[in-house]
C-alpha cells in the first residue's frame, strides 16, 4: 500500500485487533468500521472486519466486506476464496462456484480455489467434476494433505475404496500427525472388512488426538465404532 495510514485509523485498527483477540467480535467490528471511515482504502481492515462477521456467523455482511476488498484489490485471489467460503455457508453454491472460477481465471495455480470448488461440487453431488478439481489442486500443490483427504472422502462416497486409501496414504505421508487422516482411512478399511487395519488406524488417531484437539469431537463420535471393531477382533 503506497498511502500512509492516518494515525487515528491505525489506532482504531489496533483497538479492533485487541478486541478480536479477546473474541469480542462486535466491538472489534465497531473499531474497524471507524478505521474504514477515516481511511476507506485499507483492504486489510475490511478483511479483519469480515473475519469478525464470520465468527458471528453473519456471512452476508462478511460477503459485503469481501466485495469491497475485491474492488480495491481485484487480483488478490485470497479474497475470492474467502467470499466463496461465506457463500457456501449461506448455501449459495452456484455463486460460490462462480467466484472460484473468477479466482482461477486470475490465478490458474490457486490450489485452494480449485479444492474449495471441488468441495462445493461435492455438496451438489457433481462428483466427477469435483474429482477433476481435486486433481488440479493436487497438481498445483502436491504436498497439501487436505487436498488428498478431501479427494479421498469423495472416493469413499463413491465406494471406490482402493483409490480412497491411496489418497489417505498420501495425506498421511504429508501430514503424519493429523488424526483425521487415520480416521478417514479406518472407515475405508472397516467397509472392506479389514478390521485389524481399521483398528490400527483408529488407535493411531486416538494416540495423536492430544496433539490436534481440533478433531477431538470427531474422534469421540467414533469411540463406539472403535469398540465395535475391538469386539469383532476378540470374537475371531
Amino acid at each position: 500500500m503506497n498511502k500512509k495510514i492516518p494515525g487515528n485509523a491505525n489506532l482504531y485498527r489496533i483497538d479492533g485487533d485487541a478486541f478480536y483477540s479477546l473474541k469480542r467480535y462486535q466491538e472489534a467490528i465497531e473499531r474497524y468500521s471507524e478505521a474504514i471511515k477515516i481511511f476507506p482504502n485499507d483492504y486489510r481492515v475490511y478483511d479483519k472486519k469480515a473475519d469478525d462477521f464470520n465468527n458471528l456467523k453473519r456471512y452476508l455482511e462478511a460477503i459485503e466486506c469481501y466485495e469491497e476488498i475485491i474492488k480495491l484489490e481485484p487480483n488478490k485471489t485470497d479474497f475470492y476464496y474467502k467470499k466463496g467460503y461465506a457463500l457456501n455457508k449461506l448455501g449459495r453454491y452456484q455463486e460460490a462456484l462462480e467466484i472460484y472460477d473468477e479466482a482461477i481465471k486470475i490465478n490458474i495455480y490457486d490450489s485452494r480455489c480449485y479444492n474449495e470448488k471441488g468441495n462445493t461440487l461435492y455438496t451438489l453431488q457433481r462428483y466427477e467434476e469435483a474429482i477433476e478439481c481435486y486433481d488440479q489442486s493436487i497438481k498445483n500443490d502436491p504436498y497439501k494433505s487436505k487436498f488428498y483427504n478431501d479427494k479421498g472422502n469423495i472416493l469413499y462416497t463413491l465406494e471406490r475404496y482402493q483409490e480412497a486409501i491411496q489418497c489417505y496414504d498420501e495425506a498421511i505421508k504429508n501430514e503424519p500427525n493429523n488424526p483425521l487422516h487415520f480416521c478417514s482411512r479406518a472407515r475405508v478399511f472397516n467397509n472392506l472388512r479389514q478390521e485389524e487395519a481399521a483398528l490400527q488406524d483408529f488407535n493411531m488417531a486416538y494416540n495423536l488426538r492430544e496433539e490436534n484437539q481440533l478433531n477431538g469431537v470427531w474422534l469421540e463420535m467414533n469411540e463406539t465404532f472403535l469398540k465395535k471393531i475391538s469386539i469383532s477382533l476378540m470374537m475371531d
